[in-house]
């Protein structure tokens, strides 16, 4: 069952103007404000080296056209982006649209609306004044004293009476532990099995799994669910063949079917890969190659494994040992894995599991 054989801010010329927004939503939580504040002339705004925006890539297009959208939660004193993400964590008092533009005319109308949750929460009418082309420029910005509410915000840039463009960013707990066992509580709710080619369970307060064919997987998973992630673990090495020539390490976005996913393995004999497995194919994102920093032998080695959209990434006691890339699951189950290569068998346990979200 658990087995895989291996084969504005706008720039204007006028006065400094700002406008706030407060709204009460159920009469108690303050809601955000959003503003466009208008300074100075326009310039080419070069993100310092904190944050690094796609360059403007000035597509060909006529009227309005607004590209290279990105949100930061600080800038500096002249506008310039600091601290760019696509999701930002509680506690965020403000967040600053950016954007690259061409074709606009000074003297159109524009407005610019904030979306909370799908509710308008802020809207905003100005009138252009920041030149035909330039960016990336701070357009809008919507802010909190004391932090902005969680939940999934929209912004809209209307000009003309036309919808230009658009972004959209959450605000959620970024650093939140998504999931930890020790293994103290045998009914955790890992998967626990006896199969002809191994098995998995809990075993004096680690996660055992236990290959006993050569070439095939074993493997055991959490019965839960996870998209983007960083997971550690201790593993230790029981027992391998002779010559340590097996697998063991973590799999990350399991199918529902059970067998689908991205391993992430090290080697009782110092190697590490990254595979995929998908339907009867098993691929090779990362052959097996060498590292300094694994252990060897009958040892525990901490494993980083990170999938994060399309990267995949391993860490072996702290150091980066491997690297590949692919788009084919974006979500599934975590599952605890080892494989023998030759003919004795190989047992590792697994200690000490830490899923967390990736850090922006």
């Amino acid at each position: 069952m658990r087995k895989w054989t291996l084969c504005l801010v706008l720039l204007l010329t006028l006065p400094a103007l700002a406008c706030s927004f407060s709204f009460n939503v159920g009469g108690e939580t303050p809601e955000p404000s959003a503003s466009e504040v208008p300074v100075g002339t326009p310039t080419e705004a070069v993100p310092p080296s904190t944050s690094v925006p796609p360059a403007p890539t000035s597509p060909e297009a006529t009227g309005p056209n607004f590209y290279d959208i990105f949100f930061a939660s600080s800038i500096t004193a002249d506008e310039q982006p600091i601290d760019t993400a696509t999701e930002f964590s509680p506690g965020t008092s403000a967040v600053y649209a950016f954007a690259s533009y061409r074709g606009m005319t000074d003297g159109s109308d524009c407005e610019s609306v904030w979306y909370l949750d799908g509710s308008e929460v802020a809207r905003t009418p100005f009138v252009w004044s920041a030149g035909a082309s330039g960016g990336p420029l701070m357009i809008a910005y919507v802010e909190q004293e004391g932090g902005l509410p969680t939940g999934a915000y929209d912004w809209e840039l209307y000009v003309d009476g036309q919808l230009s463009v658009g972004g959209s960013f959450p605000i959620s707990d970024l650093s939140s532990v998504l999931f930890e066992d020790d293994f103290s509580d045998p009914g955790s709710g890992w998967e626990v099995g006896d199969y002809d080619e191994g098995s998995v369970g809990y075993v004096d307060g680690a996660y055992f799994v236990r290959t006993l064919v050569g070439d095939n997987l074993m493997w055991g998973v959490a019965n839960r669910s996870f998209d983007n992630l960083v997971l550690e673990v201790d593993a230790t090495q029981i027992s391998a063949p002779a010559n340590n020539n097996n697998g063991y390490g973590v799999m990350c976005r399991v199918q529902p079917n059970g067998k689908d996913g991205y391993l992430l393995r090290i080697s009782g004999d110092g190697y590490c890969a990254i595979h995929k497995v998908a339907g009867d194919d098993f691929e090779e994102l990362l052959e097996w190659t060498e590292s300094a920093v694994i252990l060897q032998g009958n040892v525990t080695n901490h494993l980083t494994a990170i999938c994060d959209g399309t990267e995949l990434a391993l860490r072996v006691n702290g150091e980066l040992v491997a690297m590949a890339s692919d788009s084919t699951f974006q979500e599934g189950d975590i599952a605890m894995v080892a494989t023998t290569f030759e003919d004795e068998p190989t047992e590792v346990h697994f200690d000490n599991v830490s899923v967390r979200r990736p850090e922006y």
